[in-house]
């Protein structure tokens, strides 16, 4: 079954992504399963005050959206302030919520009362020094997608980061590595394709996707061995190669589904984000 994913555009589905596709995890500015009720906990930066921001029914995370309580919006609460993420929930068992305690190191969402947006939806702004430390690693997993626009794809940057032998999953040397092509996954070598723009970017065991386009050549032989994250932003033992750009969502699989229900989960992502 398909779901082209209609939130975006006012009309009423059924369900949502998640719930026809289970997965192990994942993180969203959107509901993506039934049951899940907030998508992000958010520092105010004048007084440091915390609060969770409520999930919507339909749609994505807004200046409308409610936070604790159900009674004041977001756009109240932040006015004119500067507001960072603390903790990105995992929708699905909160067994891998992702948070981040220096506030020098907290990825922003709201920037003097105006919220974060990459395609006119909410987003996660992450820069050097930014990331965001998983509560449990997570591995191993077989796909991966996720949502991102990168603005450094000139230097070495990972979108998630795991310290082993001396590599981290999402590695790329100025062109694009493996899983999730600009940074998810062991460094891909040769490469010289540089993907920019707002992407939905898909890794597997054995293939690659960017925007529903495969990626070939891909060498899948040293991938597994990097399938597994503790950070989303950056590498733990390497604080200067952080990713720098705009996260929306990261779905994460321990089977793989390149072959299974790849087609209907990137439709559905891709449908609701409007990636190109």
């Amino acid at each position: 079954m398909n779901i082209q994913n209609p939130y975006r555009f006012g009309t009423v589905s059924s369900g949502y992504i998640l719930d026809t596709y289970p997965s192990k995890g994942g993180y969203s500015l959107r509901k993506l399963i039934t049951g899940a009720t907030v998508s992000i906990r958010m520092r105010r930066d004048s007084d440091d005050a915390e609060t969770d921001v409520l999930l919507n029914d339909a749609g994505t995370m807004t200046l409308s959206s409610f936070i604790t309580g159900g009674v004041t919006t977001v756009g109240t609460w932040a006015s004119t302030d500067n507001c960072y993420v603390t903790e990105w929930y995992d929708q699905v068992y909160g067994t891998f919520n992702a948070t981040q305690t220096t506030h020098s190191e907290q990825p922003q969402i709201i920037a003097a009362g105006v919220l974060n947006l990459e395609n006119s939806l909410a987003a996660i702004k992450f820069g050097n020094p930014t990331r965001l430390n998983l509560t449990a690693a997570i591995s191993p997993n077989f796909s991966y997608f996720a949502v991102v626009k990168n603005t450094s794809y000139s230097i070495i940057s990972y979108l998630f980061g795991y310290p082993s032998s001396g590599t981290a999953t999402g590695g790329t040397n100025g062109t694009y590595s493996s899983p999730f092509t600009l940074y998810g996954g062991k460094q891909r070598r040769g490469a010289t394709v540089r993907p920019s723009g707002h992407k939905l970017f898909e890794w597997f065991n054995d293939a690659v996707y960017f925007d529903d386009s495969e990626d070939t050549p891909y060498d899948v032989s040293e991938t597994l061995l990097e399938s597994r994250f503790n950070t989303i932003g950056g590498r733990p033992d390497i604080g200067t190669l952080n990713f720098q750009g705009n996260c929306q969502e990261i779905i994460f699989y321990d089977t793989n589904e390149n072959g299974g229900d790849r087609q209907p989960i990137h439709d559905d992502i891709s449908t609701f984000y409007g990636t190109t």
